[in-house]
């Protein structure tokens, strides 16, 4: 006989609901940040969940499928790097179903990178340490 669910768990419930639980809304200009003590949060920041009736785990994904648009196969979510800083936000306002290349190119354009290389060479001046 299976183990029935917790008190208060989460078990069972319908993916809405669930993300509903999760990510508590804020307001339109906020980041609605998923609450790691009802969702995973791997090592990158992005937010996880699990529920039956879905096959989606990426809680910034479900949050743009819950406001009632599609992800193409193939599409990623980007965060939206000039409103978002948080890859655990779920605020359909911060997210925009993009192609994976446009996604990578929007990352490498946003990237902070350190002043220096690890060898010592400085990025902004380009110029090399004299030894």
């Amino acid at each position: 006989m299976p183990t029935p669910p917790k008190p208060g768990s989460m078990y069972g419930w319908p993916w809405r609901e669930k993300l509903k639980a999760i990510v508590p809304e804020g307001l339109p200009d906020e980041c609605w940040r998923a609450d790691p003590k009802r969702c995973s949060i791997d090592p990158d920041g992005y937010a996880h969940f699990q529920a039956a009736d879905t096959g989606e785990h990426l809680v910034h994904r479900a949050a743009v499928l819950a406001d009632g648009r599609e992800i193409p196969e193939g599409w990623e979510v980007d965060h939206l790097a000039d409103i978002c800083q948080y890859r655990d936000c779920a605020n359909p306002a911060h997210l925009e179903a993009v192609p994976k290349l446009e996604n990578l190119r929007r990352a490498y354009e946003h990237q902070e990178l350190p002043p220096s290389f690890p060898c010592g060479h400085d990025r902004a001046s380009n110029a090399f340490p004299h030894s």
